[in-house]
């Protein structure tokens, strides 16, 4: 299925297209490395580079494909000589495979100690590090070895797997790998609705993707950290950057995102106070609303709507709330209007019942002219059935006959 995901989209012009068509030269890059290590068997030696050829793309993938060959920072054929930056590589079984073949224990040591990081661990005893390496013959392997937490590293687990933004591919395949788990695994939520603040963004997608995967099971992050063959991040970012959206659904009504998402984190805690606050938050950042009553935003609050949607539509009528009052508003909130929107339900429901009448109607008139074209066919048949009958019994009664034709006439 050709998508604009970089990470998943097949290695056609097809797929080559939809990723080009966004215009982001980091995801062209996700998509390159996949064709040259994937398509080609072979290595990126300079990530730089590739970032600079991904800025500016040739347009159609067989210029993509000739390119590439000769690409002198891609390496094609024997893994051994391709000199490969552990420090950058991807943590995939296809970049361990490559540090493994250079044969270097300095950078198979480096790669193993990032792979520990990721876990949320810190080596002290680089024996046991170096051990683990080169007794491990694929990233599966290594993974399974450091889940046992063994004593070579200590571990954190509140920091193992967190999504942490990196420069580079390296971490962006890593969170392109952990939306692709997130969104296969939520039976609620579809990944197509990310919000628009949210989506333009591989890690502001992430976050808010693992964020609602976490909602829907009961808080747990993903399972693994481990995926295609992979590591990926199995939680949203502890932490955001000064002025970046709020893409983490958390129960917090002051800071998770004023989506439907965010809005059934705060409800399901059956807190009359923090529904309270993220209704004025609302009110007031898409409404430019201010509450006049606290006992009516109480009220609202202790028996909040089912769904945003539905808060959407009773605040505007809300006597308690004075809208417009702080000036401006959000634009969504008068592209939303609560009024058009009961109205076009409203219309949309009348238009589907009128479709149904007239097919109904339709289909019996049709059923009641057929029956009555049969019948007047079967009138007409009588007279001449009538004279066919008399003609046999009596030939040589002219007058008979005659009586019989002007009947069969009239």
């Amino acid at each position: 299925i050709v998508t604009k995901d970089p990470s998943t989209t097949p290695l056609t012009d097809e797929g080559f297209q939809a990723v080009l068509r966004q215009k982001d030269a980091l995801k062209v890059a996700i998509f390159m490395q996949r064709l040259v290590e994937e398509r080609l068997g072979g290595v990126i030696t300079n990530e730089l580079q590739l970032m600079a050829f991904a800025a500016d793309p040739a347009p159609s993938m067989y210029d993509v494909v000739s390119l590439l060959r000769n690409a002198t920072w891609v390496c094609v054929g024997d893994a051994s000589v391709c000199s490969v930056d552990a420090s950058l590589i991807p943590l995939s079984d296809s970049g361990y495979q490559r540090i493994r073949a250079q044969g270097n224990i300095s950078s198979l040591a480096s790669f193993v100690t990032r792979v520990v990081a990721h876990f949320g661990g810190q080596v002290v005893d680089v024996s046991g590090l170096r051990s683990a390496g080169q007794s491990s013959t694929t990233l599966a392997g290594l993974v399974a070895k450091l889940e046992s937490k063994p004593t070579w590293a200590t571990w954190d687990a509140a920091s193992a797997c967190e999504s942490e933004p990196r420069s580079g591919l390296a971490g962006s395949t890593a969170v392109s790998l952990s939306i692709e788990y997130a969104c296969l695994h939520m039976n609620e939520f579809n990944c197509e609705n990310i919000p628009p603040q949210c989506s333009s963004s591989l890690w502001d997608a992430a976050d808010y993707a693992l964020s609602v995967y976490a909602l829907e099971h009961k808080g747990d992050s993903l399972p693994s950290c481990y995926f295609k063959g992979a590591l990926m991040f199995s939680r949203p970012r502890a932490q955001r950057a000064a002025g970046a959206p709020l893409c983490v659904v958390t129960s917090d009504p002051l800071t998770t995102p004023l989506t439907d998402e965010g809005y059934q984190a705060v409800i399901v805690q059956k807190s009359t106070t923090s529904t309270a606050s993220f209704i004025r938050r609302f009110a007031r950042e898409r409404l430019a609303a201010a509450v006049l009553d606290e006992a009516g935003l109480r009220a609202l609050a202790a028996e909040p709507p089912a769904s945003l949607f539905d808060l959407e539509v009773l605040l505007p009528k809300a006597s308690w709330l004075d809208i417009g009052a702080l000036g401006g508003g959000d634009d969504y909130a008068t592209a939303t209007n609560a009024d058009d929107l009961l109205f076009w339900r409203l219309w949309a429901f009348v238009a589907l019942g009128a479709a149904v009448v007239i097919a109904i109607l339709a289909s019996v008139l049709h059923v009641l002219c057929r029956r009555t074209s049969a019948e007047r066919a079967k009138v007409r048949a009588r007279p001449a059935a009538a004279y066919a009958v008399a003609k046999s019994a009596a030939p040589e009664d002219g007058l008979y006959i005659q009586g019989v034709e002007e009947r069969a006439t009239v």
